[in-house]
């Protein structure tokens, strides 16, 4: 209802009432004349136009209340965030001024930590370094002792090649040629009975 009013009225403002009453003291004095007269069209625009000024106003009064609410609530929030930011900031602040001023003694504390940790390491090392010593050490030890069985068998046995090469010798030496023929002819007679069945 209120629009098709609004419509009405803004119909009835003609073209040139519209160009006069966004330029009323040029057009007063021009439409005035030398008489000193306002022309009647002329108090009509004016009238329409205040008219419409009220119109809108009070048409235009909730949704531009509702408006301006909202901006002054929109406002009022960004303030309380901008001072609440304000507060972190000198929280911040004052806790980076505390953490400078006992700079000296953290880094006092964290080069004593780092010396007591070096010391305990180097320890860890050491005692680490030791037992793999002694590993090494057990390694090497049965290692050479089992070179020194491994050389004492190979020198038994090449002891008792040694002996029966010797032994070999003497026993040729012994032996001529008659002597063998009468070994050998021995042997083939042993065999002979052991393979010829009774």
């Amino acid at each position: 209802m209120r629009f098709t009013m609004l419509r009405a009225w803004l119909g009835a403002i003609p073209a040139h009432g519209a160009f006069v009453a966004a330029h009323a003291p040029r057009g007063l004095f021009l439409a005035a004349g030398a008489s000193g007269e306002i022309p009647h069209d002329l108090v009509f625009n004016i009238v329409n136009f205040l008219i419409l000024v009220i119109v809108l106003a009070y048409v235009l009064r909730k949704p531009a209340a509702s408006f301006f609410s909202n901006r002054s609530g929109a406002i009022r929030r960004e303030l309380e965030q901008a001072r609440r930011a304000i507060e972190e900031s000198k929280a911040k602040l004052a806790e980076a001024a505390d953490k400078a001023a006992h700079l000296e003694q953290e880094i006092q504390n964290l080069r004593a930590a780092a010396r007591q940790e070096m010391e305990r390491e180097g320890e860890r090392l050491r005692q680490e370094a030791a037992q793999e010593a002694a590993k090494i050490q057990q390694l090497a030890q049965a290692r050479v002792a089992a070179a020194l069985r491994a050389a004492q068998a190979e020198l038994r046995t090449y002891a008792a090649a040694q002996v029966v090469a010797k032994a070999q010798e003497a026993l040729r030496r012994r032996l001529d040629d008659e002597g063998q023929h009468r070994l050998l002819r021995d042997f083939l007679t042993e065999l002979r009975t052991k393979a010829s069945p009774n």
